[in-house]
């Protein structure tokens, strides 16, 4: 493999662990949990923790 071809696959494998970080961040139940629901930090940790999984 020439170094052209590792850099490119490299470049490849960087962006498709960045994209599926970022549809894991938006699609999480834990992450909606948080966004959703406006009450103080504390109880609305142990709310998220409690009340989501996959």
């Amino acid at each position: 493999m020439s170094n052209k071809q590792l850099r490119n696959y490299l470049i490849l494998m960087v962006a498709v662990i960045v994209g599926i970080l970022f549809l894991y961040y938006i699609v999480s139940p834990y992450q909606n949990c948080i966004r959703d629901i406006d009450a103080d930090r504390a109880s609305q940790f142990v709310l998220c923790v409690e009340n989501t999984s996959w």
